[in-house]
């Protein structure tokens, strides 16, 4: 009995990519799940590379954009999530630096806490509303400092629970 032949790790790759983009390590993971062998796994990516389907850097600074504009995270939850996404700590560290302006965190915070709970005035009386809220910003990766401040600024006072 023969054993079956290895994928041709190119064409695997060229497939995967014309979905959506991967990172390199995203791709050659799914590579190897696919059962081709190392070798043509690394030529698969040099060429892809060469040919410009493959760009880390590129990728990352487009996952950064979307995040950033979904709201779902900003700052160290930025970088944490895209090294999750499996991008290496220098793609994380440029794509993460073009939303580390404090003015775009200060708008990006006001509009992912005003789409999730509304006027920020009504959370004025409500300790267990605040609560939520700041909980909710920090998850995103908003600094306790930023949160803060948006709550001062909008003369909301934070009830102190002691």
């Amino acid at each position: 009995m023969s054993r079956p032949a290895a994928p041709d790790a190119y064409t695997l790759a060229l497939r995967l990519l014309g979905r959506r983009g991967r990172s390199t390590a995203d791709l050659a993971a799914r590579l190897r799940s696919k059962g081709c062998v190392e070798q043509a796994i690394d030529s698969a990516l040099q060429r892809c590379r060469e040919l410009g389907y493959l760009d880390d850097a590129r990728l990352a600074a487009e996952r950064a954009g979307q995040l950033v504009r979904a709201g779902r995270a900003i700052g160290p939850a930025l970088q944490l999530r895209l090294q999750r996404e499996g991008f290496d700590s220098a793609a994380c560290h440029q794509a993460t630096a073009a939303y580390a302006d404090a003015d775009l965190q200060r708008r990006q915070l006001a509009a992912v806490a005003e789409r999730r709970f509304g006027d920020p005035a009504r959370l004025s009386a409500d300790a267990r509303q605040q609560r939520r809220l700041i909980q909710y910003l920090q998850r995103r990766g908003f600094a306790l400092s930023q949160i803060f401040d948006y709550l001062n600024e909008r003369q909301i006072n934070v009830y102190d629970d002691r």
